[in-house]
């Protein structure tokens, strides 16, 4: 019996493979940023609290995020390790964070200092942000 390996079917079958496991690894990066970020908002909300410049939160976003964001795809797989993701993630979240007006909501974190009511707000802005925002 000859086993035939049809290389079309086998390179197709692959680029599905890659693809769902790129936008599963997509969807891990994500939730864990809504996550980490959303955790810095509530401690930034807090009143009283000093909030830093604009770059220093920046930097702390960055920094927070794709280590959580690296350690959620290696958790998720066995044989991904940090140094084969952690550059194309960084690169990735630091266009995405490019593209957000860090300095509004910086101010609008600190009308949540007094305005309890704005938490709820900015926490959904940062979701639909990194979730539906793309």
């Amino acid at each position: 019996m000859e086993i035939s390996l049809d290389t079309n079917n086998s390179s197709e079958e692959l680029l599905v493979l890659l693809k769902h496991k790129m936008n599963t690894d997509e969807e891990i990066v994500r939730h864990e940023l809504v996550r980490v970020w959303t955790k810095m908002l509530e401690k930034y909300a807090q009143p009283g609290v000093q909030i830093p410049p604009a770059w220093v939160i920046r930097q702390e976003m960055l920094d927070k995020g794709i280590n959580a964001a690296v350690s959620a795809v290696c958790d998720e797989h066995w044989f991904v390790f940090s140094w084969m993701i952690e550059d194309q993630v960084r690169e990735n979240v630091e266009k995405g964070l490019a593209k957000f007006n860090l300095e509004q909501f910086i101010a609008d974190v600190r009308v949540a200092q007094h305005d309890p009511w704005m938490l709820n707000h900015l926490r959904e802005q940062i979701r639909y942000y990194i979730l539906v925002d793309v």
